[in-house]
């Protein structure tokens, strides 16, 4: 029972960081919106050519997401499509310079905690039930084992090396791992394939700017011509990374204590 209390205090844990990341992720974001919809005005002004410049360069320069043909289409006399552009510019490109990092890190922070939610739940349960490592094969260095005052330090350094492992795995490799040892099938979710991508695309935003890589390409069944191309993810796409993630650590926990008949 008391092993059960505390799997469920690392997932309440887990649960309020996501849940406050989830809410401050939407208010900023409307935040944002609402601040720059109430200066508009300010880019309606005499000043409004230099600025019209300024946001065709940065589009020019790759830097926001706009079609650059859109910009060509205009006419510079047609005041009214001008100042349009101006407010759709600062809508979308603006904003996304602005807001579209704080995106990318909420998906980022979110497997952050998963990884770390699943370390931590793993320590606790190797812990408590040792006889589950018993049964994987490995070998320890003598000289280790005769360094260590009592068996609990042992234990602690034996569940320690076997749970780094989840630092170096992928998810699906992850998903392999529970279903080995708590026949835990993360990929009998119907959010896997959304988890599974949120997983990957988490990957070349932090290693790749962003940018399809071959694993992403390879993992998505991607055709080789997506390779190099922005992945661009919105508010929507970090709100329901989150909500996966939430499910996620939820089912884990619950399965282990299921499984292992915790109850």
């Amino acid at each position: 029972m008391e092993s059960k209390l505390k799997l469920r205090e690392i997932e309440l844990s887990v649960e309020i960081e996501l849940t406050s990341t989830l809410i401050s992720l939407g208010e900023f974001c409307r935040e944002f919106e609402t601040s720059i919809k109430n200066n508009i005005e300010l880019l309606q002004k005499e000043d409004y050519r230099t600025e019209f410049k300024s946001l065709r360069k940065l589009i020019s320069d790759k830097r926001l997401n706009l079609n650059i043909e859109v910009l060509d289409s205009i006419d510079d006399e047609n005041l009214s499509k001008e100042e349009l552009l101006l407010y759709k510019l600062v809508e979308s490109g603006l904003y996304s310079l602005k807001v579209i990092p704080f995106y990318r890190m909420s998906v980022v922070y979110s497997f952050s905690l998963f990884e770390g939610f699943l370390k931590d739940c793993l320590t606790e349960v190797f812990l408590y039930k040792t006889e589950i490592l018993k049964k994987r094969s490995k070998s320890i260095d003598y000289e280790i084992l005769f360094d260590f005052q009592n068996l609990n330090d042992m234990k602690f350094y034996i569940v320690t090396k076997e749970v780094e492992k989840i630092g170096y795995m992928n998810i699906d490799e992850i998903n392999d791992y529970l279903k080995t040892i708590f026949n835990i099938r993360l990929n009998k979710m119907k959010e896997w394939e959304d988890f599974r991508e949120n997983y990957y695309r988490r990957n070349v935003i932090v290693h790749n700017n962003s940018r399809i890589s071959e694993l992403y390409a390879k993992k998505l069944n991607l055709s080789n011509e997506k390779i190099g191309k922005t992945i661009h993810s919105d508010l929507e796409y970090a709100e329901n990374c989150i909500r996966n993630t939430l499910n996620y650590i939820s089912f884990i926990r619950r399965q282990i204590t299921k499984n292992l008949k915790l109850d």
